[in-house]
């Protein structure tokens, strides 16, 4: 029988590959982010505080080729320790910059080739669903389903003026199964975008899998070892419906994301994961994604 601390850790890492949305060119990596493969970590798991450093790159050829990165920093509370409701908010930081810089610089009107600035935060709500019978038999907690609804706040400076940027909205769910050292978790989100002043509105959709199998724990010093491997399916849907426009941002995606989760201690988690598309189609090259890595350092509170 594990200890109540282990089955907690794997509580936490039952969710692990739900990342997903951020769009606007810089929104887009943070959603994907925030809402995808490793989301169940900073949305499941009630009080913490930690971050996220994500790389990303875009674009077919070098005449195309975009580069980001992004700091997100999560924090969540569970007000209530008998209710299973929290809130959770991420605030990401982006740098983007243009590695074609010779092909730009021989177009009139050049636009900028980096730009450093803050994303728009995503405050949401979180409600647990436990799978009593199922923890029971099978002594493990990170079987349960998840709810999450969130707001999309025009807090950032990328795309807009800071607070005069659309308000979007931001639908999810999560089901968790574990049993013994082996564990699953499904997962979907949908970004409603809102009007924006330029007329560039694209909603998000994010769906997928993953696997995980701990392989090493330490009932001692609380320490695991976990390994994951995730399938997504990312879609910017093309809202050509909006008076015919077409959104430049719409194309899909199918990724494949390996993932390690290593516990450091009965609190810390550190996350290491990579994205890589195995499918795709986009109106524009920009928007092709060739690769994501992600690091990221989580404190769970009175885990």
């Amino acid at each position: 029988m594990k200890s109540r601390k282990i089955t907690a850790w794997n509580r936490w890492v039952g969710c692990l590959l739900g990342l997903g949305l951020l769009w606007p060119i810089a929104g887009q990596a943070q959603h994907q982010l925030i809402l995808g493969p490793q989301s169940h970590q900073t949305l499941e798991s009630g009080t913490h505080a930690g971050f996220q450093t994500f790389y990303q790159q875009r674009g077919r050829t070098e005449c195309t080729e975009k580069h980001e990165t992004t700091v997100v920093f999560n924090a969540g509370l569970r007000p209530v320790k008998s209710v299973p409701l929290s809130i959770s908010l991420a605030l990401p930081v982006s740098y983007i910059w243009d590695a074609a810089q010779n092909f730009h610089d021989t177009i009139p009107d050049n636009p900028e080739r980096s730009k450093t600035g803050v994303d728009d935060a995503i405050l949401a709500l979180n409600y647990r669903f436990d799978f009593e019978s199922l923890q029971q038999k099978w002594g493990a907690t990170g079987n349960y389903a998840l709810v999450t609804a969130g707001l999309e706040l025009p807090t950032g400076n990328l795309d807009h003026a800071p607070y005069d940027g659309p308000l979007d909205y931001i639908f999810g769910t999560q089901l968790g199964l574990e049993w013994r050292m082996l564990s699953a978790n499904l997962y979907g989100f949908y970004r409603l975008t809102t009007d924006s002043d330029d007329g560039a509105v694209s909603d998000n959709v994010l769906a997928g899998v993953r696997f995980g199998y701990t392989p090493w724990e330490n009932l001692g010093s609380q320490r695991s070892i976990s390994i994951h491997v995730g399938f997504g399916y990312e879609q910017n849907l093309d809202d050509d419906f909006i008076e015919g426009f077409d959104s430049p941002e719409a194309g899909w995606s199918m990724m494949v994301h390996p993932m390690i989760v290593a516990g450091l201690d009965a609190n810390l988690r550190l996350t290491l994961m990579g994205s890589i598309p195995v499918a795709k189609s986009f109106e524009h090259d920009n928007m092709v994604d060739r690769f994501r890595v992600n690091l990221g350092l989580l404190y769970l509170f009175g885990s």
